[in-house]
């Protein structure tokens, strides 16, 4: 299942879904900034429908023609996340494995689609920001997943070839963008939303459902040591 043993050079995460138990909060915070501009008739199927890219992206797709709308529905968004992060959490290991990592000295970094502002109200909150030697939000990209854009920035921050990193993703968009520059990726599927089918079927170089699983197939890889 794995192609290779040999030490990474960087280990890049998506984020939501994958390190922190959100989607749910974040759809939560989609419904009551659309609420707040009159706009409830849109449903939480259309909005899914665009998870992948930044959440002011979203609502200038679901209100198209109406930007001034849109840009208010985002503000509320972000008023809303601020409100309930106190209930955000990183799913259940994510902890004690990014510990790990870190105490492996292998650079850790993240590539999402998540806005830089709303990204920081997460980052802020979980005390992520010191663990990520560099993080890659959707803003700071012309095209979203699946297009490697946002790993190929990440990647060149620090000068690590693509070969000797992995992408870790709950979505296909994630395993795809990976392939298409033959980085290698780990799709997880512990998330609620997560299709393991569609996950399956994009190819990854592993598939897990949880942090010890996760961490097992990096230790295989040649970046955790096996403290058995």
């Amino acid at each position: 299942m794995l192609v290779r043993k040999s030490r990474l050079e960087v280990i890049l995460f998506d984020v939501d879904g994958t390190l922190t138990d959100s989607l749910k909060g974040a759809m939560d915070s989609f419904l009551f900034g659309l609420a707040e501009v009159d706009a409830e008739s849109i449903t939480q199927e259309e909005i899914k429908a665009w998870f992948g890219i930044a959440a002011n992206k979203i609502f200038h797709k679901l209100l198209f023609d109406q930007p001034e709308r849109a840009n208010a529905g985002f503000e509320a968004f972000l008023r809303h996340q601020q409100s309930q992060i106190n209930n955000l959490t990183l799913h259940h290991g994510i902890d004690a494995l990014l510990a790990k990592i870190q105490e492996a000295s292998i650079p850790m970094g993240v590539v999402t689609g998540r806005y830089h502002a709303d990204l920081k109200i997460m980052f802020d909150h979980l005390s992520l920001h010191p663990l990520f030697q560099v993080v890659v939000s959707d803003d700071q990209v012309s095209k979203p997943k699946p297009s490697p854009e946002g790993l190929l920035k990440a990647l060149s921050h620090g000068k690590w070839q693509a070969s000797s990193a992995v992408y870790i993703g709950d979505s296909a968009t994630d395993i795809l963008a990976a392939q298409s520059i033959n980085m290698p990726s780990i799709a997880v599927c512990w998330d609620a939303h997560a299709d393991e089918n569609a996950l399956r079927e994009a190819g990854p170089q592993a598939l897990v459902h949880s942090a010890k699983e996760l961490e097992q197939v990096l230790i295989e890889m040649g970046a955790l040591l096996d403290h058995k």
